[in-house]
């Protein structure tokens, strides 16, 4: 499953996440494969984890994520 760094501080209030910080940024691009609409991931800070669902905002071009699973610390 691709792994994507996203910033858990900028929960939207319906518990999406929006992958626009650069480190989400940076992830997408370096991806082998791009990534699709629907597509199940993982998100990661690198303390926690959650797999989430992808959607693109095609008027914005970005990719927003809702997480799916529970949350998971990694330290």
């Amino acid at each position: 499953m691709k792994r994507i760094w996203a910033d858990f501080n900028s929960i939207n209030k319906d518990g999406s996440i929006w992958l626009n910080c650069l480190g989400s940024l940076r992830d997408i691009d370096d991806l082998k494969e791009p990534l699709i609409e629907g597509e199940t991931v993982v998100l990661t800070d690198d303390e926690i984890e959650v797999d989430a669902i992808v959607h693109k905002h095609e008027s914005l071009s970005l990719w927003k994520a809702e997480p799916i699973s529970e949350y998971r610390d990694l330290i």
